[in-house]
């Protein structure tokens, strides 16, 4: 039985059963009962079933009447030749494949007509494979043989074909793996700096009050001042290009220069405003201004990359005591610490497998009811053990950061420039243009009271 009978066989069976599915649902009397839901599904199945094999059957009868032209012409075409012609060349009877299979070689006509049936049956859905609708038509040979000698082009490989494939090249650029930044996310007071300097006077020590008798002389007391200061740090980068880079490169590339230099000016600026020496013209940190606290420095452990609730507990109490018992408003107060340094905190566990800290599992971490700010602008290498990062607790609100004026950008195509290795360079001669960033800021802030640092942190290293 061919596929065409099997069809239409299996549409038989699918008609038969809708008719006894249908008579089953006629009663006693004559009448249809209530199809339930359980019936009309079957029925829709059914149904289905018997388009689904009507539309096969169709596409096979449309092959089978393909299949009968194409052989028939391909017959009427080998007639033609003469038994001469094919006794004078026997290697056109067979070919090397057919040979060494001890099988029949097929004509070149009909080998075309077959090979373009195949085609057609894949096309239609009939097969999943041209191959196998020629094997089907008792062409085993044919098809034994086009799997052997066959070969398509190959857009994976260069010389079968890949020479001639474009490649399609994305007008975006993968971006750098850049850290997370911190010092903006404790939102200090951003304030103008027109003339490069800022200074603010404040007051120094608290005057007194006391407690007399009637007619006593009042206690007299005094008050002193300071005076706080920011002067503009020059914060830089200069990006030579080609001229013939930018012309022939893709349209973000350009783009992608300009955004990166901003995200490294960025973050330089963010790890000098933390950390910063003060020294070869960048930034006092916030974390190196004299004065600052370090109520948590000195914590003591059974195992410092491991420490307990309760060593945990100690450490960080101290740092909020440190700003409290300064008077210390700690309504702006968030905890600056690594993602180690979290991870550790947010994966610690009671003896019944509760989350101790279970502010730091939610989308807003905080610990001990202060927000939590994490950063991989950080280090996590100091001490004498080499694995140690700071913590810190920061009220944002004291912290004074001066501009003076926006990031700028210049470019130039004849400037003079010193490359990486000193040396002088000529932009025009070397046909380049230069993009240069400019940032000008200080830091400092309004009462070293407000921080609170230790840079001894090894938990979960």
């Amino acid at each position: 039985m061919n596929r065409l009978d099997k069809l239409r066989a299996a549409k038989a069976t699918a008609l038969e059963a809708i008719e006894k599915a249908r008579d089953a649902l006629v009663d006693e009397e004559g009448q249809f009962k209530a199809l339930s839901d359980e019936d009309k599904a079957n029925l829709d199945e059914l149904e289905q079933r018997v388009k689904s094999l009507t539309e096969q059957i169709g596409k096979e009868e449309d092959f089978q009447k393909e299949m009968t032209a194409s052989t028939v012409l391909a017959s009427a075409e080998k007639g033609k030749k003469g038994d001469d012609d094919v006794k004078s060349d026997p290697a056109a009877r067979k070919s090397s494949f057919a040979k060494a299979r001890g099988g029949e070689a097929t004509d070149g006509v009909l080998k075309v007509g077959l090979v373009m049936i195949g085609i057609a049956a894949k096309a239609r859905g009939i097969v999943d494979d041209p191959l196998k609708a020629i094997r089907d038509a008792g062409h085993a040979t044919l098809a034994d043989e086009l799997a052997y000698e066959m070969r398509s082009m190959n857009a994976s490989i260069f010389t079968e074909g890949g020479a001639v494939v474009p490649s399609f090249m994305s007008q975006e650029i993968i971006d750098f793996l850049w850290p997370k930044t911190v010092f903006l996310r404790l939102n200090p007071n951003r304030v103008p700096m027109p003339n490069g300097s800022y200074e603010q006077p404040g007051g120094a020590s608290k005057p007194t009050a006391g407690y007399g008798q009637e007619l006593a002389n009042a206690p007299a007391t005094e008050l002193t001042f300071r005076g706080i200061s920011m002067v503009a740090k020059e914060l830089s980068a200069l990006i030579p290009m080609s001229n013939q880079w930018i012309d022939f490169s893709i349209q973000g590339a350009q783009a992608f220069v300009e955004r990166s230099l901003r995200r490294v000016m960025s973050t330089t600026m963010d790890q000098k405003f933390l950390r910063g020496d003060g020294q070869n013209g960048a930034p006092q940190g916030i974390f190196n201004i004299p004065g600052v606290g370090t109520g948590g420095v000195g914590g003591t452990y059974s195992d410092a990359t491991a420490p307990t609730q309760a060593e945990v507990d100690a450490v960080t109490r101290a740092m909020i005591n440190d700003l409290a018992t300064r008077d210390v408003n700690l309504d702006s107060a968030a905890w600056i610490m690594t993602e180690r340094t979290r991870g550790y905190l947010e994966d610690l566990k009671d003896g019944n497998g509760n989350y101790v800290y279970a502010g730091l599992q939610m989308e807003n971490p905080t610990f001990k009811r202060r927000p939590v700010i994490d950063t991989t602008n950080l280090p996590e290498n100091l001490g004498g053990s080499g694995d140690a990062a700071p913590l810190a607790l920061v009220a944002g609100d004291h912290i004074l950061m001066g501009e003076a004026g926006d990031m700028e950008l210049s470019v130039s195509r004849e400037a003079a420039y010193r490359d990486a290795n000193n040396v002088v360079q000529s932009a025009f001669q070397r046909k380049e243009t230069l993009l240069l960033g400019v940032m000008r800021h200080d830091v400092t802030v309004e009462h070293v009271e407000a921080i609170t640092v230790t840079e001894d942190i090894r938990w979960g290293a």
